[in-house]
Order: structure tokens, then sequence, then C-alpha cells
């Protein structure tokens, strides 16, 4: 919503700021109701202190590079572990000069599986398990379908082009052929123009990686438009938006879209007492004490802790948690007393697989990487008849799905337009995605107008050489980018021209 002049995120990332908040709150106080370590003798005996400092990042790189310069700087309050970001392209470029800050960055959303390589970000952590997971989990899912083909609609950001590669290679090793087209989220005539390109592909599974509802609705929009949403399909949205926000489609789509999948981590459970605890006062939480940190136009409303959030928002407030948690505990086992001393964050970093607590997720603890240990994710059906529900089918662990009922056809499933049977195959698409056989993509990701000009000079040359020679080529300048116009230049030729450019 609007509000000083900036849209703010929904209710629930209050509720998930508010997570990170409490969390200080309760290790300041020693309160151990929720983490046990907290009050634990050895945290008893630290006389380490949280002192708190929110950035909005305004879900931008920009905006995070900005503050975390402006920390690096301040002599009077230096910081010394960042906590988020939520987004991985926010996280990406934040992790890469905290490393060289040896600044120890721990995140509570960032999937992207690049993060994990220590010679681009050595100072970074994260309380979520890695893309891969969702990833192997989604491929193995699609291989007990038996789908050998499926297609891939992704944002075209950090976040998505790691889960891509994710996809991509997971699913090449379980034998599901993975098409893909990226889009982007501000540009409404290459998105429709992709969902044109998935719809000629002739398949009728299909995963969409995206960032928020308005992005999920546009997709199952235009493939209600194109004919593929509905009996017969299988649509599967990944954990880039919260699973219950999907009841806010257009109630027209709900007769096809009912029987959707929404594939995200498993990461809190009612059987967990910690959890159980945390989720039972919410209630009782006071938003003062929450509200002193936040920013005026972000203020919890006083009623906050007694309305309801969605689950998929408590999830990721439980991350934020033990992220603030596992920052507390790590830096009262390193420095229990005294100053942090200026080798804090290596040792902070070098000691980090000695992190292991019982936290609102479970057992929380980081291999080498600083990835999250014991992965889980989960399935559920998104069902529209009678109400909105999203009942749960089952987890993946250890590299197998374990059923509700105890197979997937006892789980209850539904596909897509209420169907009980699963999709069948279709033609698999040729020329990655239905691409006529005289088809030329150019595909160039240029830095100035300078480059334009030669990537057309190139153009014009290879064209003049197809006319003579009548072979068929794939012409790739550094990026990948979205779908381009097509320009008939000759009766029977068809060209694909796109030039991708930053301007200075």
């Amino acid at each position: 919503q609007w509000n000083a002049g900036k849209c703010w995120l929904e209710s629930g990332w209050q509720g998930v700021a508010a997570a990170g908040i409490l969390a200080i709150r309760h290790f300041n106080g020693r309160n151990g109701t929720y983490v046990s370590a907290f009050g634990s003798k050895e945290l008893l005996q630290c006389d380490k202190r949280i002192n708190l400092a929110i950035v909005d990042t305004e879900s931008v790189p920009a905006s995070g590079l900005s503050a975390l310069i402006e920390s690096a700087i301040d002599q009077q309050a230096p910081t010394n572990i960042i906590i988020g970001a939520a987004r991985s392209a926010v996280s990406s470029p934040i992790a890469s000069i905290a490393g060289r800050l040896r600044l120890p960055q721990i995140s509570y959303w960032s999937t992207l599986s690049s993060l994990s390589d220590k010679s681009l970000y050595p100072y970074f952590m994260r309380t979520i398990p890695i893309d891969l997971a969702v990833a192997a989990a989604t491929c193995s899912y699609w291989r007990e379908e038996g789908y050998s083909d499926a297609a891939l609609v992704f944002v075209n950001d950090a976040y998505g082009e790691g889960f891509q590669k994710a996809v991509l290679g997971e699913c090449s090793r379980t034998g599901t052929n993975v098409v893909s087209f990226a889009y982007s989220p501000t540009d409404a005539l290459s998105f429709e123009v992709q969902m044109q390109r998935v719809a000629s592909t002739n398949l009728n599974v299909f995963l969409a990686v995206t960032l928020g509802i308005s992005e999920a609705s546009f997709i199952l929009q235009k493939a209600s438009e194109f004919g593929i949403l509905g009996a017969g399909t299988s649509w599967m949205f990944a954990d880039g938006i919260f699973g219950e926000s999907l009841i806010a489609i257009d109630p027209e789509l709900h007769a096809d879209a009912h029987g959707s999948l929404y594939i995200s981590q498993k990461l809190t459970s009612e059987e967990d007492a910690a959890w159980s605890r945390f989720t039972a006062d919410w209630p009782s939480f006071d938003t003062a004490h929450v509200n002193i940190h936040l920013p005026d136009a972000w203020k919890l409303p006083p009623n906050f802790f007694k309305e309801d959030l969605q689950q998929s928002a408590m999830d990721i407030a439980a991350l934020e948690y033990d992220a603030v948690a596992a920052a507390a505990i790590h830096a009262c086992e390193i420095a229990p007393r005294g100053v942090l001393g200026n080798d804090f964050g290596e040792r902070f970093i070098a000691t980090k697989t000695n992190i292991s607590f019982d936290g609102l997720t479970g057992k929380v603890g980081f291999d080498a990487n600083g990835d999250r240990l014991n992965a889980r994710v989960q399935l559920k059906n998104v069902l529209y008849t009678s109400g909105f529900d999203t009942p749960y089918l089952g987890v993946h662990e250890g590299g197998a799905w374990n059923w509700v009922g105890g197979s997937l056809a006892a789980s209850g499933i539904v596909y897509n337009g209420g169907s009980r049977v699963t999709p069948s195959a279709t033609d698999p698409p040729t020329d990655d995605g239905g691409g006529d056989a005289n088809v030329i993509t150019i595909v160039a990701s240029c830095v100035a107008l300078l480059c334009l000009a030669s990537v057309a000079a190139t153009v014009v040359i290879y064209l003049e050489w197809r006319r003579k020679k009548r072979k068929r080529l794939k012409l790739l300048c550094l990026e990948r980018t979205l779908a381009p116009p097509l320009l008939t230049l000759a009766h029977d030729h068809a060209y694909h021209v796109f030039l991708s450019h930053k301007w200075p």
C-alpha cells in the first residue's frame, strides 16, 4: 500500500520484521521461552546485547548497498552483523561488499544457490535452505508423475535465474526436459509475448517462479487466455510468493486454477514445541515493543498480533527469528565477555559450523558454505471450491517424497480444472519452445548505444550470409534476454531480432 510516498509491503512482511525485533528483545532479556539457548547458563554469563539499526532496502540492491556503505563509515555505531536481506537480488551485492568488510551476513529468505560460492561471498550465511532443495524436490515430483517435458516461467532477476539454473541441472539428472522462459515484471508486453511462447510449446506441465501475487495472477490470466490452464494441465508455483496469497486471483480463473500446486520449504511444524509456544503467544505480543523500531509509515496497527497472518508469512518470520538467534548465540560463544575485537567477523565465520541450537524452524545448523542444514520441502494443493484451501500433500526429505496416505496416488492430489487424473504427456517442444526452422535469434546485451550499432551491422551482414547459405544459426552475445519482436523480411523467412541494452 502507498504511504508517505512509498509502496509498503503487506502485513505478512510486517510480521516478518516483527519476529526479528522480538528475537532481539528475547535475547537481550535472556528469555528462553522460544529458543531455549537464550536462557542457558552460558548466555546468562554472556555480557552481550544487540543494538538494532533497521534499514529499508526497498527490495532493490541499490538501497541495500547504500545502507551498508553508510553503516560501514559510521564510527559511532559500527555494524558487527547483518541480518537479511530477504531477496537474493538484494543479498548478493550486499554479501559481496560485506565479505570485503569482514561483516557476517545471515539472510532468512535468500535461496540463490550461487550465494554458496565462498570465493564471492565468504561471509554469507542463511537460515533458509538453498533453492537447490526446492528444485530437486520439483524434479523428483515430476519424475514420480512420469512427466518427461515441462516448461519453466521465471522472473529475470537473481532469484529467478538462480532457480532456473537449479531446475535445469536437477531435472537433467532425473530425466525431465525443461524449456524455460524469462519475463520482466516491469514490461507487460514482453511478459505477454513470453506467455505466448510458453503456449506454443504444446506442453501441459508448468512451473512459475514469480515474485508476488500480481505476477502469479498475470501468468494465470494469460495461461487461461492462451488455453493452457484447466483440465489436462498442471501448474505449480514456487515459494517466491506466499501460497495463501493465491486466494487473490481473479475469481473467473478459480475453476481452471483449482488444483494448482504450491511448492516451498517446509520450515515449521506444529509438532515442534518451541514453534507451538511462539504461535500460541503471538496474540499476546505488544506492538509497542516493535513499533519503536519501525518507520512511521509502516508501524503495526494496535490489533496486529491479534489478527491471523498467512502461514507462509509466519514461516519466514520464524526464519528471521532464527537468523537473529544464530547471530546472538554464536557471538556469545566466541566473545562471551568484553569487546568483540577487530577479528570478530573472521572468528564468527571460521567457526560457523559449530552453531547448533533448537530454533523456531527446528534444529539450526550451517555447513562450511554457510548454508542451512536439514532441508525439507513441502507440496500443497491450491483449491478454490468451497472456499480457499491449501491442503498439504507431502514432504521431500533425504532425496525422497513422503506422501500423505503413503503414496502420491493416495495423497488426494487434485490437478488443474479439478481433475483427479494425472495430465497425460504431450508432444515435446522443438527448437527451444516451438521455434521455426527458419528463425534466427540474435540476443545481445550491450552497455551503450555504440554496441547497438555494431550489433545492427552484424545483423545486416549475417542476414545476407544467411540468405545465401540457407543455414540455421543462433548467435548469442553475452546474455539471454526477453522475447523479441517478429520482423518479416521476406515471404519465406522470419527473423527474430532482439537488441537489449542499458542506457548510460
